[in-house]
């Protein structure tokens, strides 16, 4: 092999090494603690009033978490398409939804305001984006939805994806995280010490 053969492989291999250093850096979540509170940027803590704000479901009708406070605990739980622990979190969590369900643990599943568009086109997108990760998402233990703008910002005002809050009946964080694949184990203890679980 000549000199000019090799310098063409290398060449080659480093394009090839950069392109997929690229592509994880752009596709990757922002690397966030596992700590349970700590280190979550979050508009709401635990032992706070969680508040109300509406989202779109994807049947396309407005509604308000609040709701779900009046009728048990709730999970609210943020996600985006893009973000690679949520394609993780979420087939992991609908292993758990009988769980979540036998507790009268409701899961709100809501795609953070800008991911997609507030509108039909982003209904059906994320619809289509939870039939991808879980056969499960028409369960009815579960709500997927679009947070609106002020819901977002509430919780999350940094859009900082895989973030959830166990919100007890009433509507008082008893519990927050984030990254769930890894922390199913945390929120299942937690679900299972709720008074109104």
């Amino acid at each position: 092999m000549n000199s000019l053969s090799k310098l063409k492989i290398a060449f080659v291999t480093l394009s090839l090494v950069l392109i997929v250093g690229v592509f994880m850096l752009l596709s990757s979540s922002p690397q966030r603690s596992k700590s349970v509170t700590a280190n979550l940027t979050s508009g709401v803590n635990v032992g706070t009033h969680a508040g109300s704000g509406t989202f779109l479901t994807l049947s396309g009708k407005d509604a308000n978490v609040a709701n779900y406070f009046e009728k048990g605990p709730t999970l609210i739980w943020f996600i985006v398409t893009g973000c690679a622990s949520c394609s993780v979190s979420l087939p992991i969590a609908s292993q758990y939804l009988n769980t979540f369900e036998s507790r009268h643990v409701h899961v709100l599943v809501l795609d953070l305001y800008g991911d997609l568009s507030y509108s039909k086109q982003g209904e059906i997108q994320l619809g289509e984006f939870g039939s991808q990760v879980s056969s499960k998402v028409t369960s009815k233990a579960w709500t997927w939805g679009l947070a609106s703008e002020s819901l977002s910002y509430a919780y999350d005002p940094t859009s900082i994806p895989d973030q959830y809050f166990l919100v007890e009946k009433g509507g008082d964080i008893y519990y927050q995280n984030n990254d769930l694949a890894s922390s199913i184990q945390s929120l299942l203890q937690k679900i299972s010490a709720l008074k109104d679980a």
